[in-house]
């Protein structure tokens, strides 16, 4: 029952401090204005991640004072680097950071927690999978950059889906919620009291960020909230007993904003463009283009990463080929949808992409 409480704290204060966030981030300026290349047509306050973020924190605080000694060593890690990509996304919700300064910080945020123990350990189970043993010191370099790179990546992939009202916020629901149940299936379950908080903190926000919006994410919630997912799955399921594909769980849970940002990056390294810069070839936007409105969109994009969680529940424990099966379909009906959606097409590099919308 203790395990539920802090699902429920996060659930009330995220609720509870959303409309004063709101009216704070209109007095500080932290407002998303209407423009050209922008989906919503009203000024829109920020800053939706800081009650996300309160009640996430609070949630986890409670659970530490019931039973003091705890707490996860991974957790000082976690706090330490969200704590400074709010901070960061706080300034950028105002004023726009650059990226030559949110990329080193994002860096450093990963390398807080893999110094407090949080591993990206893929190499153990391909080792094990195919019978073989493999080097120490390579096995170890290669958990480190996996790491840095999956924390960095996810953080920015949740970024880039905060582009519809509710799909930031829903797709990461959906895996949190689905990680509630792995963490159990996986012997995992002193991971149940964070995940939970993370689920209660984006059910409290929800209600003012589905469509119609009153209030987005902001940069200082989308985030937060990658930075909090790529955390949690791997502390969920690369744990050293853990199966081939239990350890392959992660990339399926969190396939849609995954996918996305993959081909970004293949599509503008293509095209000759900046890695890190701004254009409308986004899976959200490619919808858009294609007729759907931007509620019907988020719908899609929320019923496909719905369907990614529940392919990822299969991984537990599932035979070799099952993994393999699985792995494969997805893949294929991933790509399938890129083809369709024109992903890789070069014209859709612009530089200045519309602003998030929720």
């Amino acid at each position: 029952m203790d395990d539920f409480i802090p699902f429920l704290t996060a659930l009330l204060v995220a609720g509870i401090l959303t409309p004063p966030v709101k009216r704070w981030a209109v007095v500080i300026g932290a407002v998303d204005h209407p423009a050209e290349r922008k989906i919503h047509r009203e000024p829109m306050p920020r800053l939706g991640g800081m009650a996300v973020y309160a009640g996430f924190w609070t949630g986890v605080l409670v659970y530490g004072g019931l039973h003091p000694g705890v707490l996860p060593a991974a957790v000082a890690g976690i706090f330490m680097g969200s704590l400074s990509l709010v901070l960061l996304g706080v300034y950028d919700d105002i004023g726009d950071a650059p990226v030559r300064i949110k990329f080193p910080v994002q860096i450093a945020a990963a390398h807080l927690a893999y110094f407090f123990g949080v591993r990206f350990d893929l190499l153990p189970g391909i080792a094990a999978f195919a019978g073989i043993t493999l080097p120490e010191p390579l096995v170890s370099f290669t958990a480190y950059a996996l790491t840095i790179l999956w924390i960095v990546g996810i953080t920015n992939a949740i970024n880039f889906m905060d582009g519809l009202d509710g799909l930031a916020g829903g797709i990461s629901l959906s895996a949190s919620i689905s990680l509630l149940l792995i963490a159990q299936l996986c012997d995992a379950a002193e991971m149940v009291p964070f995940v939970g908080a993370l689920a209660g903190a984006l059910l409290g926000f929800m209600p003012f960020n589905r469509f119609p919006a009153s209030i987005f994410l902001g940069d200082t919630g989308s985030t937060f909230l990658g930075f909090a997912l790529a955390n949690f799955t791997l502390l969920t399921c690369h744990r050293p007993e853990a199966s081939f594909g239990a350890r392959l769980i992660p990339m399926l849970l969190l396939a849609v904003p995954l996918s996305d940002i993959l081909y970004a990056i293949l599509r503008r390294a293509a095209a000759g463009a900046n890695v890190f810069g701004a254009d409308r070839g986004h899976v959200h936007h490619r919808l858009l283009a294609a007729g759907y409105s931007p509620r019907d969109a988020a719908g899609l994009l929320l019923l496909a990463s719905l369907c990614s969680c529940l392919a990822s529940l299969i991984l537990v424990d599932a035979t070799p080929w099952t993994v393999a099966a699985v792995v494969l379909v997805v893949a294929a009906l991933d790509v399938v949808v890129a083809i369709r959606l024109e992903l890789f097409a070069r014209r859709v590099i612009e530089a200045g992409a519309p602003g998030p919308s929720s």
